[in-house]
C-alpha cells in the first residue's frame, strides 16, 4: 500500500466476502491491491476493513458485489478483533508482540479518491503474496 502522508494508505480495494452489518457500520473482508494506474499489484489476500456507518466510504461499499472493486483511502491499524481475544484468554497472549503489517490488521476506511467506482475491475494482477 502506498502511504500518502501521515498514516493514510491508498489502494485498490476487491470485495471477498461481508460479515453481518452492525448499527454503526460494516466489516468487509477484501483481497487488497496497490493503487497504481497503469497496473495494480495484490498486496494482501484476505483483510478485514471497516466502515463508518453514514460516511461516504460506506455508503459507496454498500452497492458492491463480491468481486467488485473500489479506490479507497484508508487508516491501518491494529485488529481489533484480536486485541478483543487477548483480553478474553489473557495469559501469554497478553504478552505477544503488537502484530506487523504482514499479519493481523485491519483497515478503517476514511475517503473516497476522486476516481473511485464501483464497478471497476483490475486489469493485469501480479501476485506478490504467496
Amino acid at each position: 500500500m502506498r502511504m500518502i502522508g501521515y498514516n493514510y494508505v491508498k489502494f485498490m480495494l476487491k470485495l471477498r466476502k461481508r460479515f453481518h452489518r452492525e448499527d454503526d457500520g460494516e466489516f468487509v473482508s477484501a483481497a487488497i491491491y496497490s493503487a497504481k494506474e497503469d497496473e495494480q499489484e495484490l498486496l494482501v489476500h484476505d483483510r478485514r476493513v471497516g466502515f463508518v456507518a453514514g460516511t461516504a466510504p460506506d455508503e459507496k461499499q454498500k452497492s458492491l458485489q463480491v468481486g467488485d472493486c473500489m479506490l479507497m483511502l484508508g487508516i491501518p491499524r491494529v485488529d481489533l478483533a484480536l486485541v478483543s481475544w487477548r483480553i478474553r484468554h489473557g495469559g501469554d497472549a497478553l504478552r505477544w508482540s503488537m502484530p506487523s503489517k504482514s499479519s493481523r490488521s485491519e483497515c478503517t476506511m476514511i475517503s473516497l479518491p476522486s476516481a473511485a467506482t464501483n464497478s471497476a475491475k483490475l486489469p493485469q494482477l501480479k501476485s506478490n503474496v504467496p
